[in-house]
Parts: C-alpha cells; sequence; structure tokens
C-alpha cells in the first residue's frame, strides 16, 4: 500500500472512530440523565406519592448504588473511547508530517557531498528535477578543521 493510501485510510478510520464515540457518547449521557430521572422519580415516590419504599422493584438505595455502578462503568468506557481516539488522531498526525521540506510547493531532496559532514562552510545550490522535485546540493566549502583548528590548538597548550 502507498503512503497516500495508508494515509487516507488512517484518516478514514479516524473519522469513522470519531462518528461511532460521539454516538456512544450522547447514548451514554442519555443513559446517565434517564437513570439520574429514574432515582428522582424513586425518591419522590417515597417521599411525596406515599408509595412503599420497594414500589419500583429496589429500594431507593438500591437504585442509587446502580446508578452510580452504571455512570462509573460509563465514565471508564469513555476514558478508554477518548485514549483509543487520541491514539488514533496522533498517528494520522504523524503521518501528515512532511518527510522532506518543500519550496513553492515542490519537494525538496537534500543531498551533502561529502555524505555525512557536519560543521564547516557549505555552499547550497538548487536544481530543479521536474515540476514537482528540487534537488538541494549541499557542498562543503571550508571544512571545519579549517575553521576551528586555531581555538583546539590554544586549548591544547593551556
Amino acid at each position: 500500500m502507498s503512503e497516500v493510501q495508508n494515509n487516507f485510510e488512517m484518516r478514514r478510520f479516524e473519522f469513522k472512530l470519531q462518528k461511532r464515540y460521539t454516538i456512544l457518547s450522547i447514548l451514554f449521557l442519555l443513559l446517565g440523565i434517564i437513570l439520574f430521572l429514574w432515582v428522582v422519580m424513586v425518591y419522590s415516590g417515597i417521599l411525596f406519592w406515599d408509595y412503599d419504599h420497594n414500589w419500583a422493584v429496589l429500594n431507593l438505595e438500591e437504585w442509587v448504588i446502580v446508578a452510580s455502578i452504571m455512570i462509573a462503568i460509563f465514565i471508564i468506557i469513555q476514558l478508554i473511547l477518548y485514549k483509543r481516539f487520541s491514539v488514533a488522531q496522533y498517528k494520522t498526525k504523524a503521518a501528515d508530517k512532511p518527510d522532506h521540506d518543500f519550496i513553492d510547493d515542490k519537494r525538496v531532496i537534500n543531498y551533502t557531498y561529502p555524505k555525512g559532514m557536519e560543521g564547516g562552510i557549505f555552499s547550497k545550490t538548487y536544481l530543479n528535477i521536474d515540476e514537482k522535485t528540487i534537488l538541494r546540493l549541499r557542498t562543503l566549502m571550508i571544512p571545519p578543521e579549517d575553521l576551528w583548528g586555531e581555538k583546539k590548538s590554544k586549548n591544547k597548550s593551556k
């Protein structure tokens, strides 16, 4: 699979997760509200309407415990879903980062001569390869030993 197809699939997976998790979040919120309203209704039935303590199959304390456990489970599931979505989002953003520099919407390929050389003074030459690609050729003009050779020798004599 090419890099473009892989990025597309990752983005599609992220959008699919976002849609699913939004629906699940709304569902958990609605169930939490319904549980809360049910507990309020059981309490008001006992307090105002003089119903028996077990009129709703369970008594008030048991309904409060059931509602608390369910809401805790919803919160834990939400945290797991958030973590999974944020990992997918991070992978998509990491894949979207360009591996190369771009100048005027053209990809820049870097090449240094001599290979792997750091330090010193380089000339940079830009060559158009095609309409989408530029070659940046860095050629060593003055090696680092010529620039800092005097400082190293002074430090050695001290």
